[in-house]
């Protein structure tokens, strides 16, 4: 499993939100990235090639 900081991840992030019960946009999902994104205390992180149940 690769962890890295999200970048080019938002329409996948904005999946995400609505299967944790947030239904959002990517448009939205973009605009609260770029927020965060520039904060100096916020990361994002994800996992690649990361398998559940494999």
């Amino acid at each position: 499993m690769l962890l890295r900081e999200a970048e080019k991840d938002i329409p996948e992030l904005a999946d995400l939100m609505g299967e944790l019960g947030y239904p959002t946009e990517t448009k939205a999902m973009e605009e609260r990235f770029t927020k965060i994104a520039v904060h100096p205390d916020y990361h994002t992180i994800v996992a690649e090639n990361y398998c559940v149940g494999c």
